[in-house]
């Protein structure tokens, strides 16, 4: 349940105000093209690296090698209709809370500022330290973007209904796939895909979202 008087997103444009609902539908991994009004000025693609060269220094944090890259595809059967978007945040906590510095990648840019706001009130008793803004990707352990190819983050969380190119390069992917027979489709081919590359892909089934106790 989200404290009162924050202000979040539902994915399809609308909003929920300070001042009651302004919209409601919930359209999983359909974006709206191109972002809307309002957006950050400083969201841009991102270079190979992760992060603004700029912002590079002795503090960057590279990223570890490693032997074997894992993916793993979470079906949400959760008939909620946020489902997709509340898994995603719980999984960004995880990441957080074990110091795992992680990439979201979302379809656009409307994406990223909806789930940037939904971070912050998804849940009372739960927060989740994140940015969507590059100058500050060094200082928090969850960064939202929509570059597919930026690196220089070995866990990726991927909201994009697309491959991540060069999974191979990555530590782990969570693929959030909603439900829904299309999503579930081009999830099996992104599954052939990431096999055919050689890296090992498990699933992970997920019939409600929420603790027994939300």
């Amino acid at each position: 349940m989200a404290r009162a008087g924050h202000r979040r997103a539902d994915f399809d444009g609308m909003r929920l105000g300070r001042h009651g609902v302004i919209g409601h539908n919930v359209r999983l991994l359909r974006g709206v093209a191109g972002g809307g009004p309002g957006i950050r000025a400083s969201m841009r693609r991102i270079p190979i690296g992760g992060r603004p060269r700029s912002t590079h220094g002795p503090g960057h944090r590279e990223r570890p090698t490693t032997e074997m890259s894992e993916i793993v595809f979470h079906l949400i059967d959760d008939p909620a209709e946020d489902a997709f978007w509340y898994f995603a945040a719980e999984l960004c906590a995880e990441q957080a809370e074990a110091e795992h510095p992680t990439y979201v990648v979302c379809a656009n840019l409307a994406h990223v500022e909806g789930f940037d706001d939904y971070l912050w009130s998804y849940r009372g008793d739960r927060f989740v330290p994140h940015t969507a803004d590059p100058e500050d990707a060094d200082h928090a352990p969850i960064f939202i973007g929509c570059d597919p190819e930026a690196g220089g983050f070995a866990r990726v969380i991927n909201l994009t209904g697309a491959t991540i190119p060069r999974a191979g390069e990555r530590e782990r992917i969570d693929e959030v796939i909603p439900a829904g027979d299309q999503p579930r489709a081009d999830a099996r081919d992104r599954w052939r895909q990431y096999k055919a590359a050689g890296v090992a892909v498990d699933h992970n089934r997920v019939d409600s979202v929420r603790p027994d106790d939300a």
